[in-house]
């Protein structure tokens, strides 16, 4: 019998081995050497529980790897974890790009999945824990392909709270809410916020990179659109005012400078809904 190390580079460290939840006979390893100097990537898959072997390194950068992670909802997607960062293919090892956003250069030698939750666990070496929502990532191979796509937004329960103070010394409470799209040119988008009467609210723009992008939204109203306690909308201690409990229409648009400029529009809806734990 043959060992299953056939075929793969000799006196290297096995730094994880990866069984496959999608297919049986599908197995991944990944080995560094960088306790000889050697700074290769070194991963492959295996199709056959070992008995063959394919390199999926790719385009990765010549940093030893620590650790790869099959996603569990789409067998395309990969995480992989070097000495320097975390990197994400979305064609099974094809090609891969750096997770940039929020997260430093750092080693990462450990990566868990709360399916649970839907969260990837990011363990960094002194750098502590990162931890991200992977519904972006996993919606990327159904939008990429999409001119523009807004994703739904999830309920938001109504805090009374927002914008005062708990005490006179402490800072207004503050929430934010992301409100997530994936855009395949840069450019600037634009979200307003209507109410059920089309009266608007809120408005604001963003320039933005092609790919996976979100706005911040702190549930405000614009100055000047509401007066004092006008549909239960009431003054802040910061000064701010708030939406009630309700839905609105979130209208998103975006310029189409080559088809002569006309806008092109999508709407969803944000439902603020009654908290009933306060």
């Amino acid at each position: 019998m043959n060992p299953i190390s056939q075929g793969l580079p000799s006196g290297l460290w096995v730094s994880r081995i990866t069984a496959s939840k999608h297919k049986v006979q599908r197995v991944y390893v990944s080995l560094n050497g960088y306790r000889n100097d050697d700074f290769e990537p070194y991963l492959f898959v295996s199709e056959n529980m070992g008995a063959n072997w394919k390199s999926i390194a790719a385009n990765l950068p010549a940093e030893p790897i620590n650790v790869i992670k099959e996603d569990p909802k789409d067998e395309s997607i990969l995480y992989v974890g070097t000495d320097n960062g975390l990197y994400v293919s979305f064609d099974r090892g094809l090609h891969f790009v750096a997770w940039t956003a929020n997260l430093p250069r750092v080693a990462i030698h450990d990566i868990a999945i709360q399916e649970r939750d839907n969260e990837i666990v990011l363990g960094t070496h002194g750098r502590s824990i990162y931890i991200a929502k992977l519904e972006m990532v996993q919606a990327y191979n159904k939008v990429k392909n999409e001119k523009w796509f807004v994703f739904d937004l999830d309920k938001i329960k109504y805090n009374r709270n927002l914008g005062n103070k708990s005490y006179s010394y402490s800072k207004p409470q503050i929430q934010k809410i992301r409100m997530p799209f994936y855009a395949s040119q840069a450019g600037v988008y634009r979200v307003r916020i209507l109410s059920a009467d089309k009266q608007v609210l809120y408005s604001t723009a963003k320039e933005v990179t092609q790919g996976m992008n979100h706005i911040e939204y702190d549930l405000s109203v614009n100055a000047g659109v509401v007066k004092v306690n006008q549909k239960g909308i009431q003054k802040r201690d910061n000064g701010n005012y708030y939406l009630p409990v309700g839905n609105y229409q979130v209208e998103w648009s975006r310029d189409e400078v080559a088809q002569g400029k006309h806008q092109s529009i999508i709407n969803k809806t944000l439902e603020i809904v009654e908290n009933t734990t306060e």
